[in-house]
C-alpha cells in the first residue's frame, strides 16, 4: 500500500497552527522537529489521529512528532509545501543534555562508539554475505546449477573475504569517522594490522622502536582496530591543540602515526585481540551453559529489551564477535526469531481488527516490519497498547529460538531487515538452511495465531480499538 506523504504533510502542517507558525523544521532518522511562534496551537491528540503518525512530544522548546522509517519522505514533503529550505536528517540524541563523566555513561558512550562504527559497514556486510548466500543457494549442495569450482563462486568467495579478511580496514574508516577524525589515518592503522609485511612476522622476535611486539594476523578481528582509533583520536587532537597551523600538515599526522605505532602495535591491538577473544568465549560459554532454554528465552525475550533500549550492548558484543567469527548459533538465531514474531503480531492484528482505519494502518504495519524490517511501529503502537498481544511478541520468539536451538541451527550470514532475514541462516548446509526457515515460520505462526485468538477483546478488536 502506498503512502500519501504529502497527505500525512498537510495533515501536520494543519494540526501544528500552518507554515506560518513554524520558526524552523528538521529531522534526525524517526521524528520530525519543529520550533514553534507559538507552541500552544498543536494538539497531540489531534496528531495522533493522523495516518501513520505514532505519536508527539514538547522537549527542550521543540515539537518533535513521531514518524517513523520514512520521516525522510514526510519531511521533503513538508518543505515543499512549507517552502522550507531541506537540511539532512541530524544526530536522534542532538538535544540530549551534557552528561556527567561516570562510569555508567563512560560505558555507554564506549557502547555508542563501537555501535556507531559497526552499523555503518552492516551494508557493506549485507552485500558480501548475500553474494556469499547466492552462490550458496546456486551450489552443488542446494540447488545445484553451477559448480563449486565455477567463476562465479570463486568470485563470491572473493568478494566475501575482501570484507572478512580486510575488517579492520573498514572497522578503523567508520571508528575514525565517528570519532571525527582524520579518516585516511584511521585507514592507515587498520592497513597496517592486515597488511602481509607485517603479519608475516606472527612468532618472529620483533620490536617497535625497541619495545617487544607480539605480532598477530588481525584480520577478521574488531576489536583491535576500534581500540587503536579511539586512543589515536585523542593523540591527534593533541598534537592539532599544539602544533601551529604552518606546519601542522606535515606534522600532526607524522607525529600522530610516530606515537601510535609502538602504542598500538605493541598494546592497543593485542589486548584488542585478548578482549575479542575473551568475548567469543564468554557467548560460547552462556551459550553452552543455557542450552535451548537460554537461546529460547532470549528470543522471547529480544523485543522487550529492545522497547525498553537495553538490547544495546548485548547487539553489540554480539555483533563484535559475528565480524569475527562469521557465525552466531546464539543470540542473532533468538533476535531472529524475535523479528518474525513481530511480523507476526502485525499478520494477526490485520486478520482480527475491524475498520477500514485499522486496516489501514495495520498494512502499514505490515509492510513496515516485513519488507523494511521495522518493528517498532509494531511494539508500540500494538504491543504496549493491548497488552495481551505481548504474549504473543515472548512466545512467538520463544518457540521459533526453542526449535532453532534443538536443531543447533546458527546464523551463517547477514541477511538484511525484516522478511530478509530468513536468509541469514543460508550460507551453510541445506539442513541449517530449511532448519532456518522453519524456525521463521514458526515464530512467525505462533505470534499471528495467539494475536488473533487472544490478542485483543472484542471491542479493541473493532473502531474502538483504534491503533491510530
Amino acid at each position: 500500500m502506498k503512502k500519501n506523504y504529502e497527505q500525512t504533510a498537510v495533515e501536520i502542517l494543519s494540526a501544528i497552527g500552518g507554515k506560518d507558525n513554524i520558526v524552523s523544521v528538521m529531522h534526525c532518522a524517526t521524528r520530525l522537529r519543529f520550533k514553534l511562534k507559538d507552541e500552544s496551537l498543536p494538539s497531540a491528540e489531534n496528531i495522533k489521529k493522523i495516518d501513520g503518525i505514532v505519536g508527539s512530544q514538547m522537549v527542550a522548546g521543540q515539537l518533535q512528532i513521531i514518524v517513523g522509517s520514512h520521516v525522510s519522505k514526510v519531511y521533503a514533503e513538508l518543505c515543499r509545501l512549507g517552502n522550507f529550505e531541506q537540511a539532512p536528517a541530524i544526530d536522534e540524541n542532538l538535544d540530549a543534555p551534557k552528561e556527567k563523566l561516570t562510569v555508567k555513561t563512560a560505558f555507554n558512550n564506549a557502547m555508542k562508539y563501537v555501535a556507531g562504527s559497526m552499523s555503518e559497514l552492516i551494508p557493506v556486510m549485507v552485500a558480501c554475505s548475500m553474494i556469499r548466500v547466492i552462490k550458496t543457494l546456486l551450489g552443488s549442495t542446494i540447488f545445484g546449477l553451477i559448480a563449486d569450482d565455477s567463476n562465479f563462486a570463486v568470485l563470491a568467495d572473493i568478494v566475501y573475504n575482501g570484507f572478512f579478511s580486510f575488517m579492520p580496514v573498514f572497522i578503523a574508516c567508520a571508528a575514525a569517522k565517528r570519532r571525527g577524525m582524520n579518516q585516511f589515518m584511521g585507514l592507515l592503522m587498520g592497513a597496517i594490522l592486515v597488511v602481509p609485511a607485517f603479519t608475516a612476522l606472527a612468532g618472529t622476535d620483533f620490536t617497535v622502536f625497541g619495545i617487544p611486539c607480539v605480532v598477530t594476523n588481525y584480520g577478521s578481528t574488531v576489536v583491535p582496530a576500534l581500540l587503536c582509533v579511539w586512543i589515536m583520536s585523542y593523540v591527534e587532537k593533541f598534537f592539532k591543540k599544539y602544533i601551529p597551523d604552518s606546519v601542522a600538515y606535515t606534522f600532526v599526522p607524522l607525529l600522530t602515526l610516530l606515537v601510535m605505532l609502538p602504542v598500538g602495535l605493541c598494546l592497543l591491538a593485542p589486548l584488542g585481540a585478548i578482549i575479542g577473544d575473551y568475548i567469543s568465549l564468554g557467548l560460547d560459554g552462556f551459550s553452552r551453559l543455557t542450552g535451548a532454554l537460554g537461546t529460547a528465552v532470549m528470543g522471547g525475550l529480544w523485543q522487550f529489551l529492545v522497547m525498553t533500549g537495553m538490547h544495546g550492548a548485548i547487539g553489540n558484543v554480539v555483533m563484535a564477535n559475528f565480524f569475527s567469527t562469521g557465525i552466531d548459533p546464539f543470540i542473532m538465531v533468538a533476535w531472529t526469531a524475535a523479528r518474525w514474531a513481530v511480523i507476526g503480531i502485525s499478520l494477526g492484528a490485520l486478520l482480527r481488527m475491524k475498520g477500514k482505519k485499522n486496516r489501514s494502518t495495520n498494512i502499514g504495519m505490515l509492510l513496515g516490519a516485513t519488507v523494511g524490517g521495522v518493528s517498532e511501529p509494531v511494539l508500540f503502537g500494538i504491543c504496549v497498547r493491548f497488552r495481551k498481544t505481548m504474549a504473543a511478541l515472548f512466545l512467538g520468539g520463544f518457540v521459533g529460538a526453542l526449535y532453532a536451538a534443538l536443531t543447533h541451527t546458527v546464523v551463517n550470514a547477514m541477511g538484511g531487515g525484516g522478511m530478509f532475514t530468513i536468509l541469514c541462516f543460508a550460507g551453510g548446509d541445506l539442513s541449517n538452511t530449511i532448519n532456518g526457515v522453519i524456525t521463521c515460520l514458526l515464530s512467525t505462526l505462533v505470534a499471528a495465531l495467539i494475536t488473533f485468538f487472544f490478542g485483543f477483546s472484542k471491542e479493541e478488536a473493532t473502531e474502538g480499538g483504534n491503533i491510530a
